[in-house]
């Protein structure tokens, strides 16, 4: 939202000019009369002086990230320079219209920044977070997701298998949303999957809450 110079000025003289244009008007004759009147322009000098301070504190900033230490990013500008931006447990991430979180921004995304700016010292405190990853972020994302494992089951839950990987490595795998295929290639369930069977997952990554989930099991014994 563009400040108005004309809007700006209107208040900048109203906040000098209206408390005492008030009182006096309430001694003028003709007050009572047109009262209704003035107090319909106070209330939208009012409303207006509001809603400027708001835009004062509703600063948005795009830029790349080139740094992150704790809760700050510092954010490479173009329009301001190097900015940092602080952020608190009420900032909102979004990453391609998703809910996020400050764990999710890399080094070299590109993110749209909004919030309450200390012009002296370059500082945002943020409330609003928009994350678009680079080139590099996307790519190493997507590995990620394409993680690939062979192992044996060693044990079953409701929701969930703990698998012996051949690395050496055990994972106790969220099943939630993952899909199971028998050696076939055929959609199969999580009941049809027994102790001991050699099994290939894919999407190996950690959830926020630092579990193990998948996108996929294949039963390579059935």
């Amino acid at each position: 939202m563009r400040k108005s110079p004309y809007l700006a000025g209107i208040l900048v003289a109203s906040a000098i000019i209206l408390p005492s244009a008030v009182a006096q008007a309430a001694t003028t004759p003709g007050y009572q009369t047109n009262k209704p009147v003035i107090q319909k322009a106070v209330h939208k000098i009012r409303v207006a002086r509001a809603t400027l301070n708001a835009v004062k504190n509703n600063h948005a900033f795009l830029g790349k990230v080139t740094a992150i230490s704790g809760s700050s990013l510092t954010l490479q500008t173009k329009a301001r320079g190097t900015l940092t931006v602080n952020t608190d447990s009420n900032t909102a991430y979004k990453l391609n219209g998703n809910s996020a979180s400050l764990s999710e921004i890399a080094v070299g995304d590109t993110i749209v920044v909004r919030g309450t700016w200390d012009k002296t010292s370059d500082t945002l405190t943020a409330k609003t977070v928009n994350i678009s990853p680079s080139m590099v972020t996307s790519l190493a994302r997507m590995h990620s997701r394409m993680n690939s494992l062979k192992g044996t089951i060693s044990s079953i839950a409701d929701n969930s298998v703990t698998i012996n990987g051949k690395n050496g490595k055990t994972y106790a795998v969220d099943m939630t949303n993952a899909k199971v295929y028998n050696k076939s290639g055929s959609i199969s369930s999580l009941q049809s999957i027994s102790v001991g069977d050699s099994v290939r997952i894919k999407g190996l990554r950690a959830n926020a809450s630092g579990n193990w989930i998948i996108d996929s099991l294949k039963d390579l014994s059935k």
